[in-house]
């Protein structure tokens, strides 16, 4: 009798050890994201235009004059760049808003010095994301060269996404928004990241 006793004892301890554990340990899921059961999301609205769009916890946003800039742990994440207030518009009319996101983007990537330059010279790959309000997004490869004037060397690279997002009139003249991630900031959710913020994007 003494013994069926302290075998039920053990057997009850044994079983209450196994569900305590397995209510309290944390599934597959939550330790690969850790964030999962308890994500914050706050939203920021554009002073100007009014548009808005929600952002993780764990990022900052700052406005400026010419760009809206996403931080996180203190440095530049991405930024939104509004390239018809200082970029000259094409010379000739363009047919669609591709052509148009394509004109920018590329103008975007120019940069040159005494020491070389660097321009992109076409669109490698073009995709749309969905908007959950219709508006038309753009995910954009371009094929980047740079020139190195003391080396005398030329090197080539995919610079890969540059997003363009088509205001459809939202914001009068301005037609497109850049938004360009930084690539000296770049970590293993920066792409998700940003594309929930542009899916949530509404006027």
């Amino acid at each position: 009798m003494r013994f069926a006793i302290v075998a039920a004892i053990l057997t009850a301890c044994l079983l209450f050890s196994f569900f305590r554990d397995s209510f309290i340990r944390p599934t597959q899921n939550e330790k690969l994201n850790p964030q999962s059961t308890n994500v914050k999301k706050h939203i920021y609205t554009d002073s100007q235009y009014g548009f808005t769009f929600e952002y993780l916890n764990n990022l900052v946003v700052e406005e400026t004059t010419t760009e809206i800039i996403v931080k996180k742990d203190g440095s530049r994440y991405a930024e939104f760049y509004f390239p018809e207030r200082y970029i000259g518009q094409p010379g000739t009319p363009l047919l669609d808003f591709e052509e148009y996101a394509t004109y920018f983007a590329k103008a975007m990537c120019d940069a040159s010095g005494a020491g070389g330059n660097v321009y992109c010279d076409k669109v490698e790959n073009s995709s749309v994301i969905e908007n959950a309000s219709g508006l038309t997004i753009r995910k954009l490869s371009l094929h980047e060269v740079t020139e190195n004037y003391f080396r005398s060397e030329i090197s080539e690279r995919v610079r890969e996404p540059i997003y363009a997002i088509n205001t459809d009139g939202r914001m009068g003249e301005t037609k497109l928004i850049l938004l360009i991630p930084n690539e000296d900031n770049k970590d293993k959710d920066q792409i998700s990241t940003l594309e929930d913020i542009l899916k949530s994007i509404t006027f």
